[in-house]
């Protein structure tokens, strides 16, 4: 009995830990189209600021944060045809939820779905 009540204290304890960490966001740079995105973080303030940086990395030059959760789900970004448009989720029940989404909010032409995660 002992044995099945650790089991279900160490199960608790996971469950709890792995959605603890859920914020995400996504920051974009509208002069240089780059863009960044980042998950799995413990509160929505270090996922922007992971995203920010992220996008530095990709010469994003002061991109803003265009989208952020500090819940968990599904997200995605969506690239225009042309790479000068995004749109982007965070959140969602599910991935078609979250493209969709991504697709919606992406008002260039021909967008389509470039990055996907569930945290």
């Amino acid at each position: 009995m002992k044995l099945y009540h650790l089991f279900c204290l160490i199960f608790i304890l996971v469950i709890n830990c792995t959605c603890i960490y859920a914020a995400s966001a996504v920051a974009w740079c509208r002069d240089t189209s780059a863009y960044g995105y980042s998950y799995g973080h413990p509160t929505e303030s270090k996922a922007q600021y992971h995203a920010i940086q992220e996008c530095y990395r990709h010469g994003g030059k002061s991109p803003p944060i265009i989208c952020s959760t500090n819940g968990n789900g599904y997200g995605a970004i969506a690239i225009s045809a042309n790479g000068r448009s995004i749109g982007a989720s965070v959140g969602h029940p599910n991935q078609k939820s979250a493209d969709n989404t991504a697709i919606r909010y992406c008002r260039g032409a021909n967008p389509s779905i470039q990055e996907r995660w569930n945290d």
